[in-house]
C-alpha cells in the first residue's frame, strides 16, 4: 500500500510541475485576437472601423476578411500587433448586399496562419452595384512598426503600372507588380508593404513607356509613400515620400476613420532616369494587393490556440492522474484484504 501511495505522490507532483511549466508557456504566449466592432448582427451601411485586437506570438502581419458563404474577400491587412485598438476601415460601398463573418487571419513568421472567427454581420450596399474600386480612403491603416517600415505604392495615373522594387536581400525584399490605372472617383490604386532595413531600388513604367527609375534607404519605423502619377507629369512622375504614420493603433475609436496620412515634408522628387537620388526605407517585402487579393479559406472554425491547446491538455493530463489515483486506492485495498 506505501509503494502504491508513493507512485502516487510522484504522479500529483509531476501533474503541479506540468501545470508549472503551462502557466509559464501562457505567460510567455500570449493570444489577443477579437473583434468589438462591428458587433455580432450589426448592419453596416457607412464607412466604419473594424476595432478590437490583432497580437499573437511570432508575428508577421493580420488579414481582414469578409467570409460570405464560403467565400473569403480580403478587406484588409495590418503590420502591427493591434491591442484594443483599430483593425482596419470597412466601406460596404465595395461589397454586395448580404451576411459576412469577419475573419482575422493570423499570419506568423513562418508563413502558416490561424483563422480567428469573428462576429456576423449584415452588409447593406446603399448602391445598386458594387463599387470595383475605393472611393474615399485606403482599408488598410498605415501605422508605424517597431521592428520594420511600411511602404505604400500608389498609381494615381490612369494607365496599368509595372512597378519593382529590390532590396538588401533579394528574395525576401523583393517583388514585381502590375497594379490597374486608377479609375474615375476612386483613390489611387495601392499596396502596402513591410520592408526589412536597407537600400530598395527598382522602377516603375507603363506599356509603351520610359522607365522612372528610383532608390532610397529604408529605416526602421518609417512610412514611405511611392507615387505614379503619369507620364504627362513632368518632374512628378513619380514621386517618393516619408510620410505621417496613421495614430491611435492601440487606442480603441468609436467609429468613422483614423486620420489619412499626409506628407511630412516636401515629397523627394525622382527624376525618370535619375537613380543617384536616396531616401529612407525598410521593409520585409511581404506584398498585400488592395485592390484583389483573395486568399483561400483555411475552412471550418478557427484552429485552437496554444493558450487553449496548453489548457486542454492539462485538463486531459489531471484527468488522468485522478483515474489513476482512483485505480491505484482500488488496487491497494485490494492487495490489503
Amino acid at each position: 500500500m506505501k509503494k502504491v501511495m508513493r507512485n502516487y505522490n510522484l504522479i500529483v507532483m509531476a501533474g503541479l510541475l506540468y501545470f508549472l511549466i503551462l502557466g509559464q508557456a501562457l505567460a510567455d504566449d500570449p493570444q489577443m485576437v477579437s473583434v468589438v466592432q462591428p458587433r455580432a448582427n450589426d448592419t453596416v451601411s457607412s464607412l466604419t472601423m473594424v476595432a478590437g485586437s490583432a497580437d499573437f506570438p511570432d508575428f508577421e502581419r493580420y488579414e481582414v476578411f469578409l467570409n460570405g458563404g464560403g467565400n473569403m474577400i480580403w478587406a484588409a491587412s495590418g503590420y502591427v500587433p493591434i491591442v484594443n485598438g483599430n483593425l482596419a476601415r470597412l466601406d460596404p460601398r465595395v461589397f454586395t448586399d448580404g451576411t459576412y463573418q469577419i475573419v482575422i487571419r493570423q499570419v506568423r513568421t513562418d508563413s502558416n496562419y490561424t483563422d480567428y472567427i469573428g462576429p456576423t454581420i449584415t452588409i447593406d450596399n446603399p448602391f445598386d452595384t458594387p463599387l470595383p474600386y475605393y472611393p474615399e480612403v485606403a482599408p488598410s491603416i498605415l501605422y508605424a512598426p517597431d521592428d520594420r517600415a511600411m511602404l505604400r505604392v500608389e498609381n494615381c495615373s490612369g494607365h496599368d503600372l509595372n512597378f519593382d522594387y529590390h532590396g538588401p536581400t533579394n528574395f525576401s525584399t523583393a517583388d514585381n507588380s502590375r497594379m490597374p490605372a486608377k479609375k474615375e472617383g476612386s483613390i489611387c490604386t495601392f499596396f502596402d508593404a513591410a520592408l526589412t532595413p536597407g537600400k530598395y531600388r527598382g522602377t516603375a513604367h507603363i506599356d509603351g513607356g520610359n522607365s522612372s527609375n528610383y532608390q532610397f534607404d529604408a529605416s526602421v519605423g518609417n512610412v514611405y509613400k511611392i507615387t505614379y502619377n503619369g507620364p504627362d507629369s513632368g518632374h512628378y512622375e513619380l514621386i517618393v515620400a516619408e510620410i505621417e504614420a496613421d495614430i491611435a493603433g492601440n487606442k480603441l475609436m468609436g467609429g468613422g476613420t483614423t486620420p489619412v496620412t499626409t506628407d511630412t515634408d516636401e515629397p523627394t522628387v525622382i527624376d525618370a532616369n535619375d537613380s543617384s537620388t536616396d531616401m529612407t526605407q525598410d521593409s520585409s517585402a511581404t506584398v498585400t494587393k488592395a485592390e484583389s487579393d483573395v486568399l483561400p479559406a483555411s475552412g471550418g472554425d478557427p484552429a485552437p490556440t496554444s493558450s487553449i491547446t496548453y489548457l486542454f491538455l492539462a485538463v486531459l493530463f489531471m484527468g488522468l492522474i485522478i483515474i489513476g489515483g482512483v485505480v491505484a486506492l482500488q488496487r491497494g485495498r485490494r492487495l490489503t484484504s
